[in-house]
């Protein structure tokens, strides 16, 4: 028989991902519930109050794209165009 190769996914916890980040574990449950960050809820009952996330390592590292800094464009080097004001007009006398 055949053993399967493949090892246990493990599963992060909405604490463990705050610890990581430094953040609080409010700010990772905003992640999850504005779709940023996927995760599975474990909790018995699926309407509770306090729903249990648990976070793939697969999923953390598709956050981790999505969130990379976008290098800012270099500025132009072309001078900014001199802006010609039109000329009053003569008086005739």
């Amino acid at each position: 028989m055949r053993q399967n190769d493949t090892a246990p996914v493990k599963w992060l916890t909405v604490n463990e991902i705050a610890a990581q980040r430094g953040v609080k574990d409010s700010t990772v449950r905003a992640w999850i519930t504005s779709g940023d960050l996927k995760a599975v809820n474990c909790s018995p009952k699926r309407d509770s109050l306090k729903p249990r996330f648990k976070i793939s390592h697969e999923a953390l590292a598709a956050f981790d794209r999505l969130r990379a800094a976008v290098p800012e464009p270099e500025p132009s080097r072309q001078r900014p165009r001199r802006r010609v004001l039109p000329r009053p007009l003569k008086e005739f006398v």
